[in-house]
């Protein structure tokens, strides 16, 4: 016979605890690093597994209970050729854009000052359009034209909010660089988590969906 059978109490119930709620969102989180992980290794298919992040990631924040797996895989196949292509357009600015910091640096220091400025204002332009991209792709439903615009006007419409996400970015490649076992585990979900708020907060001050 139970101690709470003695004197009558009722059972604790271990999972309504603040510390096991805080272990399965870290285990949650821990499950979709992974995921994301084993999704993108084809590399095209980064943007649709990232927009999969953030789209369970979105749900949650919204107080959707929903299984971190099955809502991922539920979220990756979502409009995946039209993502799918959008993410061989992100790889190849991106491509470009690492081309031009090449030859940039292997030019005279005159052409390369003036030249180094510009690539890397677009660079930097293109690191902040993508951390507000993937919250966009699943808020909106928008076609391919109006995708982008509203990516640009959003990335240039809230600049703090913008270098915080670019900030959070820096700190989980860092992170990953030091540890890649940290970075395998919980970098990425982790930046994610914390770039689809600051960027929702920027989105909601200016009375947008987020």
């Amino acid at each position: 016979m139970s101690a709470s059978t003695v004197t009558g109490a009722r059972p604790r119930d271990v999972t309504a605890g603040s510390l096991y709620r805080s272990l399965a969102a870290a285990s949650d989180m821990v499950l979709l690093n992974l995921v994301w992980l084993l999704a993108s290794l084809p590399v095209v298919t980064f943007v649709p597994a990232t927009a999969a992040l953030f789209s369970v990631l979105r749900d949650r924040r919204l107080g959707s209970e929903v299984t971190p797996v099955v809502a991922f895989a539920r979220a990756l196949r979502t409009d995946l050729r039209r993502r799918t292509l959008l993410g061989l357009g992100w790889l190849a600015v991106a491509g470009v854009l690492a081309v031009d910091v090449v030859i940039v640096q292997q030019m005279g220091a005159g052409a390369s000052m003036v030249l180094g400025v510009i690539t890397g204002a677009l660079a930097l332009l293109f690191a902040g359009a993508s951390t507000v991209l993937f919250l966009v792709i699943v808020s909106y439903d928008l076609p391919w034209r109006g995708l982008l615009r509203t990516t640009a006007t959003l990335t240039l419409a809230m600049p703090v909010h913008v270098a915080g996400a670019l900030l959070t970015l820096v700190t989980a490649l860092a992170v990953t660089a030091v540890s890649p076992l940290a970075g395998a585990l919980v970098a990425g979900s982790g930046a994610a988590w914390a770039i689809d708020r600051i960027v929702a907060r920027g989105l909601r001050a200016r009375g947008a969906p987020s």
